[in-house]
């Protein structure tokens, strides 16, 4: 049942992602996407070709877009983790920012606000850089009710 939850949040992921890219498709110039995350962006235990990115990069060639897909996921990665990488990731001049982070917190017993905090500046920080920030929220069922959403 797990496997199905990774395949749909990574299926929407690359949906909302060939959406917010649909308008740029006309453009000759290649975008740069930077993919920011723990292991599920990272590719932990899968062969370079089965990563997140990989497929969603050859996803959107088949659409016709020059696109390339810089992963920036890091296994066990927190939101405080992708926050004092930020800078050094952004660095690469991306067109676009998919952020993927939270769920480590979450089994870390990390505080749920510093979690929110630590979120909330990278999504500013990128939003303020680049107007293609995606954003996914997976709940976690194995924690009870939501807790900020």
């Amino acid at each position: 049942m797990q496997i199905k939850q990774i395949f749909l949040v990574l299926f929407l992921g690359g949906l909302v992602s060939l959406h917010v890219l649909m308008p740029w498709g006309c453009l000759a110039k290649e975008i740069k996407i930077l993919a920011l995350g723990d292991s599920l962006i990272a590719g932990y235990g899968l062969d370079e070709k089965e990563h997140f990115t990989t497929l969603l990069q050859k996803k959107l060639k088949n659409e016709g877009l020059n696109v390339r897909l810089i992963n920036a996921g890091v296994s066990g990665d927190t939101s405080a983790g992708g926050l004092t990488r930020l800078e050094w990731s952004l660095a690469s001049n991306p067109d676009a920012v998919i952020l993927e982070l939270g769920a480590n917190d979450g089994l870390r017993g990390i505080n749920p606000s510093t979690t929110k905090t630590n979120l909330a500046k990278i999504w500013t920080t990128s939003i303020k850089r680049y107007s293609g920030v995606v954003c996914w929220y997976a709940r976690s069922t194995q924690f009870g009710q939501r807790i900020w959403f």
